[in-house]
């Protein structure tokens, strides 16, 4: 009966063995086999979201579609940490008149940096030290914002208009801090208080997310297999709507009678800017059956909120 015991003991032994070296060699093939037959044993699709807040379609295996047909995993030699990062600056004043339509400027910088990279395996010989070295090279492409469309809004209570639509501003290699430009007419309503006025910029754009190269370099036989994302990034500019005085007539007054010379009209000027007024003149345009040697009244000085009376001096045809 122990000999028996021994036996089994032995045959469970074995067969457990055996079962593990199949799920080895399973293992072993499944991260063999390139992401084009991966995709062709697919069932379902899914929806996966990045963290970059991008979506894709991916397979039961996990990949996305844009990933090129011939990528490998097993092969890649690297990942490199590190993405585009497009910091946006208005250029020249950012400070306006009521009432303007101006062509606003903007820069596009790409901050983005390589923070570093890790192996995923070592090459075996040579060649693949060739092939490492050339798959490095696309890596560290990984920084560059690729096909960039940019959008600049107000928001919905601002008395900011922005007439402009989505504007290309192509692609902006990362590391070495390129730059490029893109253009949006706004309109400044004319009643809006001054003040300091936010606009928001939406950028999206595709950076290389990975690269795999596999072939013989020394042949000129490489193949280059890249993986591209989407990246979407907003940020806040500002403008300011520059403080000056203004001016609403706020009483009206006369002892005009027709045929006679020598009369007053008394009008009333509220500052009703935000800007104190120096030197103030008002002036006013007579015609018939009016005339007058003294259209103007000089004002002087006014806080915002203060009021003078100006008087000008006409004579009245007896026609009127």
């Amino acid at each position: 009966m122990k000999q028996n015991k021994e036996g089994d003991d032995m045959n469970i032994t074995k067969t457990t063995l055996v079962v593990l070296l199949i799920i080895v060699t399973l293992t072993s093939l499944a991260a063999a086999i390139p992401a084009d037959e991966l995709r062709a044993g697919r069932q379902h699709n899914t929806t996966n979201i990045s963290p970059a807040s991008s979506t894709h379609t991916t397979t039961a295996a996990g990949l996305p579609d844009d990933l090129s047909p011939g990528f490998t995993f097993s092969e890649n030699f690297y990942d490199v940490y590190g993405q585009p990062n497009l910091v946006a600056s208005i250029v020249g004043d950012e400070k306006f008149d009521r009432g303007d339509e101006v062509t606003l400027t903007i820069d596009l910088t790409n901050r983005g940096v390589v923070l570093g990279y890790e192996s995923d395996r070592m090459p075996d010989d040579d060649e693949e030290i060739d092939l490492a070295r050339m798959e490095l090279g696309y890596e560290l492409q990984q920084v560059n914002a690729i096909g960039i469309t940019a959008m600049l809004a107000a928001p919905e209570d601002s008395p900011i208009e922005v007439k402009s639509g989505p504007q290309q501003a192509g692609s902006i290699k990362g590391d070495t801090g390129a730059r490029k430009t893109v253009r949006f007419n706004i309109e400044i309503d004319e009643n809006a208080p001054a003040g300091t006025y936010p606009l928001v910029l939406a950028t999206s754009y595709m950076y290389q997310k990975n690269a795999q190269v596999s072939g013989n370099v020394s042949e000129s036989r490489a193949d280059v297999n890249l993986w591209y994302d989407t990246l979407d990034q907003t940020q806040a500019l500002h403008i300011t709507v520059k403080k000056l005085a203004d001016f609403e007539v706020t009483n009206v007054s006369s002892d005009l009678r027709a045929g006679e010379d020598d009369r007053t009209l008394s009008i009333t000027y509220t500052n009703t800017g935000e800007e104190i007024a120096t030197e103030a003149v008002a002036r006013i345009s007579v015609t018939d059956p009016f005339s007058s040697t003294d259209d103007q009244a000089y004002l002087g000085t006014l806080a915002p909120g203060e009021s003078v009376t100006g008087t000008f001096v006409l004579d009245t045809d007896s026609d009127a």
